[in-house]
């Protein structure tokens, strides 16, 4: 009889600046390397969401300031002229969705299992999403991915929150997940704005719910 041990490892800069820091080629390369050699079996990820929210397309506060726009549709990853701060924002989340992406199709080229989570897709057509890109239209379109779409105020987020999760080779996650929801209703208050400590509404978004 073969034993095999699995780990969860969190990939966090904080927990390690040389193979957590996923700016870093090395780290990537590592990773990437560990997934072919099939000693990676799933990964879960969500790519930072701050460059792409639809919350940038909106007045937010009483003077009617907002974080720019930084991606359209037209430009899903980045406008022209921009400021050196949010090119910087832009780099950032760029390389890492890279990252996410590539070790999606490792994943996919050794039989492994993926999750990407990362904001719906917003109602408007014109408005950006990492959806509506033809690199994960062309995933999307393979055997064994499939798009998952949920709101994470079903699994305790304070605000409806609707999530998409890009699936590959977990076809029952779906009636798992269900059973973990803490209500049969979506909550109605929003996460937009400034709250009263004068920080963002949508920062406590960035963690998701215990029960999801």
């Amino acid at each position: 009889r073969v034993l095999f041990r699995s780990h969860i490892i969190s990939l966090d800069v904080v927990l390690s600046s040389a193979w957590g820091d996923l700016l870093k080629p090395s780290a990537r390369e590592f990773w990437k390397d560990a997934i072919r050699r099939r000693l990676v079996a799933g990964l879960i990820g969500g790519p930072p969401c701050e460059t792409w929210s639809q919350a940038r397309e909106r007045s937010v506060d009483a003077h009617g300031r907002a974080p720019r726009v930084l991606r359209t549709a037209e430009y899903p990853w980045g406008k022209e002229a921009l400021r050196l701060r949010e090119l910087l924002q832009l780099s950032v989340g760029n390389s890492l969705m890279g990252f996410q992406l590539e070790a999606v199709v490792a994943l996919y080229c050794v039989g492994g299992i993926a999750l990407t989570e990362h904001p719906a897709p917003p109602k408007a057509e014109s408005s950006v999403s990492i959806w509506r890109t033809p690199i994960l239209k062309l995933l999307l379109s393979l055997p064994g991915f499939e798009l998952l779409h949920l709101a994470q105020g079903l699994w305790g987020a304070k605000s409806p929150k609707p999530t998409s999760l890009m699936v590959l080779n977990a076809p029952g996650i779906q009636q798992d997940l269900l059973q973990w929801q803490v209500t049969k209703d979506v909550p109605v208050q929003t996460s937009i704005g400034v709250d009263l400590a004068g920080g963002w509404s949508t920062a406590a978004l960035k963690e998701y719910p215990p029960a999801l």
